[in-house]
């Protein structure tokens, strides 16, 4: 039974979400923390939306470690499982940063960050943020990470390793009126 169970989870981690290894040239990372990074960019890369609009994000969080992979567990409501927090201004210079409670339990699974792969998640921001006003807006986003490695590793304590947080880069988009 506990050969399945650790076989399920890893199945879990190896084939929920996106995994990617080259795809993230381009891409404008926050600061490295504990081998890791983040980015954050809008969906199909736009630089504006229509006011009333979905404001979808493509955050990504790659390995820079030399040698460590993580094992990060994501309730599949992303947005609002509260490991992302979101820093967020609006055109007059308000803050309008969502505040979004961690959440116990729930649905979710693990993912693998090997050394040199990136996990690709996509967030939408309305349902926790109201853009209301034209102008351009100021999001930065943070993601509480939980690192579960020990927990697959045979003979070990089943406890979390270490919680950390990671920080993107900021990105800036203008909301426009129709």
């Amino acid at each position: 039974m506990k050969k399945y169970f650790i076989f399920h989870l890893l199945c879990v981690a190896l084939f929920s979400g996106k995994v990617l290894s080259q795809d993230t040239k381009g891409a404008i990372w926050g600061p490295i923390t504990n081998g890791l990074q983040m980015s954050i960019s809008f969906k199909g890369n736009k630089q504006e939306v229509l006011l009333g609009q979905p404001i979808l994000l493509k955050a990504m969080v790659r390995n820079v470690s030399g040698n460590k992979t993580y094992f990060i567990h994501e309730c599949y409501q992303k947005v609002l499982d509260g490991s992302y927090a979101f820093i967020i201004s609006s055109p007059s210079g308000m803050d309008i940063s969502p505040k979004i409670k961690e959440m116990t339990g729930g649905s979710g699974g693990f993912y693998s960050i090997a050394p040199g792969q990136a996990h690709e998640v996509e967030l939408n921001l309305s349902p926790v943020c109201k853009f209301e006003a034209v102008g351009k807006y100021k999001i930065t986003t943070v993601k509480s990470i939980k690192d579960y490695s020990s927990y697959f590793s045979p003979g070990s304590s089943k406890q979390v390793n270490s919680q950390f947080k990671i920080v993107s880069n900021t990105l800036y988009i203008n909301v426009i009126q129709y």
